[in-house]
């Protein structure tokens, strides 16, 4: 590998970075929850107004969809408020880490330690609409926050995602198509 496909850069997590993993996490429950509450409101409100009418049946659905919604927006912000509990009590988090992404793995350094990633020991990378995320396990991740790379970086994340192409077998790399 040459010198072009190595490329370092550093990091220093924000709250935010901490929110959109959190919210990537469960968005899918978030979603589910607007409609399973949705149902479960429309079918008690049925079953307690009979007999049915127009007038029911619209309140039925106008009024699951208000309270899947309350639900989903209580449940987002109990995420966000735990995102920033868990930013806030970490220390670690919120140092600057370099990292160089070269062939035999990633090298991190901060304050704290540093260390060596070699690419076998990859559980998996994802990316969401603002995140990278290198999983060192299923629970255990390095966040690689996409504007601050390409703020560093002449060519952005696509240098990144290169050397990530590279190295990492295609059924443990989930990465956006275009970013």
């Amino acid at each position: 590998m040459n010198d072009s496909q190595q490329v370092s850069f550093d990091i220093r997590l924000t709250r935010k970075d901490i929110q959109h993993l959190n919210l990537q996490h469960q968005k899918k429950l978030l979603v589910i929850s607007v409609f399973v509450y949705w149902l479960l409101f429309a079918v008690m409100f049925m079953a307690n107004n009979r007999p049915l009418d127009g007038l029911a049946v619209t309140i039925a659905v106008l009024g699951g969809a208000a309270v899947g919604a309350l639900v989903s927006g209580l449940m987002y912000l109990f995420v966000t408020f735990r995102s920033n509990r868990m930013y806030q009590s970490d220390a670690l988090l919120q140092h600057n880490h370099s990292y160089t992404f070269s062939d035999t793995g990633i090298s991190t350094a901060s304050d704290s330690g540093s260390y060596h990633i070699n690419w076998k020991d990859i559980f998996k990378i994802t990316e969401s609409k603002f995140l990278i995320c290198i999983y060192v396990g299923s629970n255990r991740a390095l966040l690689l926050p996409k504007a601050t790379i390409t703020n560093q970086l002449p060519q952005g994340v696509a240098a990144l995602k290169l050397i990530l192409n590279a190295n990492i077998a295609t059924d443990k790399l989930k990465l956006r198509k275009a970013s």
